[in-house]
Parts: C-alpha cells; sequence; structure tokens
C-alpha cells in the first residue's frame, strides 16, 4: 500500500530526486523576476552522464543586495532543519536597517551544517552580497563550523 502510496504521489508531482532537477530553472525564474538577484548552484558527477549530484545551492534578492549598504554593520547567520525525506540545512544571513528591521540578504541550501558548508556560504555572500572591503560583526550561534570559518586566515 505504501509503495503503491509513492508511485502515486511521484507520478502525480514528480519524484524527491527529480524535484532538485528543479532548483536552477526555479532560480532562474526568480532571478528574471527580480533584478539583481543572483544564485550558485554546485552540483557533482555521477555515473551517469545526465545526472548531476545536488550539493549545495545559494541565493540573494536582487532588492536585499542593493539595501546592503544602507544596514548597519552586523549580520545575523544561522541555520535551519529542513523536514521530508531528504534532510538538509537552510542557511540564511540576515541584516539589519536603521529602525532594527530584520532584511533577509542571503539564503543557502546544503545538505549539513559543517565547515566546508558554512565557508563555501559566507565566501559566496561575501563574494556576492557584501563585498569584500566591508567590515561585519557577525551573531552566531557558535556552531562549530561557523566557529572553524572565522577561524581560517586563508578563505580566498
Amino acid at each position: 500500500m505504501w509503495c503503491g502510496r509513492e508511485l502515486a504521489i511521484a507520478r502525480q508531482f514528480g519524484s524527491w530526486e527529480g524535484s532538485y532537477s528543479l532548483i536552477v530553472p526555479l532560480l532562474t525564474a526568480i532571478k528574471s523576476t527580480n533584478p539583481g538577484t543572483l544564485f550558485d548552484v554546485v552540483s557533482g558527477v555521477t555515473n551517469k552522464s545526465e545526472i548531476r549530484l545536488f550539493m549545495r545551492a545559494a541565493w540573494a534578492f536582487g532588492p536585499c543586495i542593493e539595501a546592503v549598504p544602507f544596514l548597519r554593520p552586523v549580520i545575523t547567520i544561522d541555520a535551519c532543519f529542513l523536514s521530508g525525506r531528504y534532510k538538509g540545512k537552510l542557511l540564511i544571513a540576515c541584516g539589519y536597517d536603521a529602525g532594527n528591521q530584520l532584511v533577509p540578504l542571503a539564503f543557502g541550501l546544503v545538505e549539513k551544517e559543517d565547515f566546508d558548508n558554512w565557508g563555501w556560504f559566507m565566501k559566496w555572500t561575501r563574494d556576492h552580497v557584501f563585498g569584500r572591503s566591508r567590515f561585519l560583526c557577525v551573531i552566531s550561534d557558535r556552531h562549530l563550523g561557523i566557529k572553524k570559518v572565522f577561524r581560517q586566515t586563508d578563505l580566498g
């Protein structure tokens, strides 16, 4: 009965595995309707040449990127759990304006919260959202991966 249910859902809505192939078209559609939006999707190779293995993605909305020069030089970063068949983490970086209003700056979708993923997300965010010359105070939950990222001196 359960297998029949899973098959019916896959036929109606697509498979879980196939949903990752929709990330690039989804982010491209978002970019086309939100000028200035940036994204990056990293995938790995599999034994089938036409199938790529999703690894991580990051995106930032254009209006939020444009707001960065007007924000306080303080950001908060954190991750939250994704639920469903395939677990993952949603990474987020937020800034604050002069009225203490929260501004979401960048999002990342990764398999797990670790040094490699936090390092990649923070480097992408610095290069594409904040800029390299801006000094920022970062507030976090002190996850071991985050702490290790900020101890590194050679992040590129």
